[in-house]
């Protein structure tokens, strides 16, 4: 951890109300917001071709991206085995690959993209249903809470692909003093994300009016499980 580092453990909040927060309230105007996402371009009896734009600073096989496949529906089964791997080639964050596995007629399987080479760090997912055709996708997110921002906290809302355990799978969210996030610099605030798929996390920090920060979600330990991103102003 860097001295400009914070680390803060997160506490649910409850999801229908804010309560009260500590300090000053600010506004908070979003400006972008960023993830990772799939396309599918064709289908074929020995695999998929899969198109993937990730976040700018991203080099997926140096950081041990990585796309798994499983006969299933729209959602990632955690805990069971995939039926096939694919570790990405290149470094550019946005391309595609070949999955290659046995595709059978009139079954559905789901891809999903993995920040750190493992199922738990899966962020975004494809889903194939039988028919082969209307195709579903899904990316994690994170954004400010609305009315969520003030001088001495930001809560954070996230969504990551269901069945997920974001503590479990040790998840968390960072906050740059910055107009982008980043793989290599880690941020100046951070805090563990609760458990569930989805939740609100309040990163506590020192914050300011006219300053532009970005909000960046992890689905793994390391900087560069880095999964989305949302940058605002104050």
């Amino acid at each position: 951890m860097t001295r400009t580092e914070k680390k803060f453990i997160a506490t649910p909040l409850d999801r229908d109300h804010l309560g009260e927060l500590p300090g000053e309230r600010l506004d908070a105007d979003p400006l972008q917001a960023a993830s990772i996402s799939l396309n599918v371009i064709a289908v074929g009896a020995n695999g998929v071709t899969l198109g993937y734009t990730g976040l700018n600073g991203n080099h997926p096989s140096t950081y041990g991206n990585a796309v798994f496949v499983w006969q299933n529906e729209a959602a990632i089964p955690y805990g069971a085995p995939p039926l096939a791997t694919t570790p990405l080639k290149g470094n550019s964050p946005s391309g595609t690959t070949s999955v290659e596995f046995d595709v059978k007629m009139g079954l559905d399987y789901v891809l999903g993209y993995s920040t750190g080479g493992t199922v738990e760090s899966i962020a975004s997912w494809a889903y194939i249903p039988p028919q082969e055709e209307g195709f579903q996708y899904f990316s994690t997110t994170t954004a400010p809470v609305p009315g969520g921002v003030t001088s001495d906290v930001v809560v954070a809302k996230f969504i990551t692909p269901a069945g997920n355990d974001a503590a479990a799978n040790k998840n968390w969210v960072g906050i740059w003093v910055a107009s982008t996030g980043s793989f290599t610099n880690p941020p100046k605030f951070r805090a563990d994300a609760p458990s569930g798929a989805t939740g609100r996390v309040p990163v506590h920090g020192t914050y300011t009016r006219d300053t532009t920060y970005t909000i960046g979600y992890f689905t793994g330990k390391s900087l560069t499980t880095l999964a989305a991103t949302c940058t605002f102003s104050t």
